[in-house]
């Protein structure tokens, strides 16, 4: 019998973890989320960044 209850503990354990992260990757970001915006300046130049180059992050577009 006692076998069995670890079994049960951990099986409730883990659809508990599963459960949380359902819950946290629906609810997405919060509206209150704020957006902060970085301006870099480079003081001399730069290999390979010219005016008007389209620049990315984690191969995202930034502007």
């Amino acid at each position: 019998m006692e076998n069995k209850a670890n079994y049960a503990v951990v099986g409730a354990a883990a659809m508990a973890v599963l459960i949380a992260l359902f819950v946290f990757w629906f609810a997405g970001p919060s509206s209150s989320a704020k957006i902060v915006g970085y301006e870099v300046m480079f003081t001399g130049t730069v290999s390979g960044i010219g005016t008007g180059t389209e620049m990315q992050f984690n191969g995202i577009k930034i502007s």
